[in-house]
């Protein structure tokens, strides 16, 4: 017995198609290697390492550290690497604004003992680990 209906049949067609680009597909090159090469080189890219995160942000921005003023380039790669938030950002630069002369660490704790929300606490003792931490790469402890 076939069954035969049109569900059936646009099913059948489109695993087929897929499975026929599938098949002829050439691997593309990469660096002009050749096409026919197989490409062993992974190009996806995943942060699992925070350690070396920390100790390259702590060396690349290390002047940036001391006062809170300056802290942007440093919020916006914690940012990009994942490791805070639009909620962390968003504080940092309200925290950046109101005292620009001591750091951000400084500022973080200053600004947590009059915290009340459980949110608000939440982000700050976030922040508070990770300034710590940074502060801790930026002198090698870490």
């Amino acid at each position: 017995m076939d069954i035969s209906t049109n569900a059936v049949q646009s099913y059948q067609r489109h695993e087929n198609l897929a499975g026929w680009v599938a098949g002829t597909e050439q691997p593309k090159a990469v660096n002009d290697s050749k096409a026919d090469e197989k490409l062993d080189t992974d190009l996806n890219v995943n942060i699992s390492d925070k350690r070396t995160i920390y100790q390259w942000i702590a060396q690349t921005y290390e002047k940036n550290l001391d006062t809170s003023a300056t802290i942007s380039p440093i919020a916006q790669s914690l940012f990009d690497y994942g490791i805070i938030g639009v909620d962390e950002q968003r504080t940092i630069n309200r925290l950046s604004g109101s005292d620009g002369d001591i750091s951000i660490l400084q500022a973080v704790e200053k600004s947590l003992s009059s915290v009340e929300s459980y949110h608000e606490k939440t982000i700050m003792n976030g922040l508070l680990s990770v300034f710590s931490t940074l502060e801790a790469a930026r002198h090698n402890y870490y």
